[in-house]
């Protein structure tokens, strides 16, 4: 990796892999902020971005429950990453994560995300339009005569 991408960015990785995240941690990271070095600081932004990048286009909702569970920052009622961001001096940042929340929040209680909220791995919901295109395949393939190999 060092040689590949130089000395630095290989300890940005190193100290990302290291970071666990969860709902407690994120608190537990805005706690001591301000204890943070700079570049444990730039290590939770990267966090941050990492974490905003599955809200988008509602990416959280096709992950697996633990996934979304471990996440659970949009259900919890409180915005810490955005906190977070915020105390780091970003706050479009902050803004946008509250945005996300709320996009969240309401796509989450449609009914398309009933069926599949308790898988425990990450999945593609196919669009509304192909159940038209599976029937129609489902009943040609119940009309197909069933071919025998002799």
């Amino acid at each position: 990796m060092r040689a590949a991408v130089g000395a630095e960015v290989e300890e940005y990785i190193a100290r990302y892999m290291e970071l666990g995240w969860n709902q407690q941690v994120a608190r537990s990271i805005y706690d001591k902020l301000n204890s943070l070095n700079q570049f444990e600081r730039e290590v939770v932004l990267i966090r941050l971005a990492n974490e905003l990048e599955d809200y988008l286009d509602l990416g959280i909702l096709f992950c697996g429950i633990k996934k979304r569970t471990q996440a659970g920052y949009y259900s919890s009622g409180e915005n810490i990453l955005g906190d977070i961001a915020q105390k780091l001096g970003f706050p479009e940042l902050a803004d946008v994560w509250k945005l996300e929340f709320e996009k969240t929040a309401i796509a989450s209680e449609q009914p398309r995300f009933e069926s599949i909220g308790h898988r425990d791995f990450s999945f593609v919901a196919p669009p509304l339009s192909y159940k038209r295109l599976m029937d129609v395949l489902v009943k040609r393939l119940n009309e197909t005569p069933t071919r025998r190999k002799d």
